[in-house]
């Protein structure tokens, strides 16, 4: 149980608001970045008559502190036109009387995201090798990932899993590989327009090939892989927004055997890690 108290308002500065959503999320911050609970719709409660953040928000009072709820939650009650539906609950008043709010849990069917991925993987390891063994010029490895993101309102943390396409080609041999994917992502710069994180994840294939027209051969074999690196989401909240990331990938063929190449002799395909740097797109969903 939380409780709104109108008297950390003055008289002057305070006007009756009828929520109009079904659940209007109550922040610590004018940044919006800490949750604290929220009131179901219908409920009237006091609010300032001053918006902070450009109009976007409203501050209340909880438990004696001041709080803030999005504007576009509320409607103010002198204005008959604003009005969407009767009060179904208590009205706050100069003094304290408590409203139930609900604890903030995550819910896996909201805040879900759809992020399109685009990036240039500059492998070595084992792949330069080879290359510098054919006698071809390295090349970056171009990366497409589709992936399922959540961004839990009230945690610092959020999650992806999703499918990558990873493609090179030379004068001499084709790669390619088909990617199953998964990150943890842990925020250590967290804003209302901006979410700078750290990640790390896990990449598996069924499928990584090298393949020449050329040479009239294929090898193929299965694969496994770690990312760690740091990524920024612009508009992190928003219905469209940007994603910037960099990181260390690595690849690791697990069955050397069908991957060792007679493109050359003594050149194997074990190891292939580089930098990958990508830029994506963000659709809330």
């Amino acid at each position: 149980m939380i409780s709104l108290l109108a008297t950390g308002l003055p008289a002057y500065a305070v006007q009756t608001a009828i929520v109009g959503v079904d659940k209007a999320i109550v922040y610590s911050d004018v940044e919006m970045t800490s949750p604290i609970g929220y009131v179901r719709g219908g409920r009237q409660l006091r609010v300032g008559s001053k918006p902070r953040r450009g109009g976007a928000i409203l501050p209340i009072v909880v438990a004696g502190r001041i709080a803030y709820i999005r504007t576009k939650d509320v409607a103010i009650s002198n204005d008959p036109s604003a009005l969407g539906q009767q009060p179904q609950g208590p009205i706050l008043r100069e003094h304290q009387i408590p409203l139930p709010m609900g604890e903030i849990k995550d819910d896996l069917s909201e805040n879900n995201f759809l992020v399109l991925n685009l990036g240039q993987y500059f492998g070595s390891g084992d792949l330069n090798d080879l290359n510098e063994g054919l006698g071809v010029e390295n090349s970056a490895i171009t990366s497409l990932t589709a992936m399922f993101e959540h961004r839990p309102v009230i945690h610092n943390y959020s999650w992806d899993i999703g499918m990558g396409y990873y493609t090179m080609s030379n004068e001499v041999y084709d790669f390619r590989t088909l990617t199953l994917e998964g990150n943890f992502y842990y925020s250590i710069i967290k804003t209302a327009f901006l979410d700078f994180q750290v990640y790390g994840g896990l990449t598996l294939s069924g499928d990584i090939r090298l393949s020449s027209v050329e040479l009239g051969r294929e090898e193929r074999g299965a694969m496994w892989g770690h990312q760690l690196g740091v990524a920024a989401k612009m508009a992190s909240r928003q219905k469209w927004g940007f994603v910037l990331k960099g990181g260390i990938k690595t690849f690791k063929p697990n069955n050397i055997g069908d991957l060792k190449t007679s493109f050359t002799e003594n050149e194997s395909v074990s190891t292939i890690q580089g930098i990958n740097l990508s830029v994506g797109v963000a659709y809330k969903f």
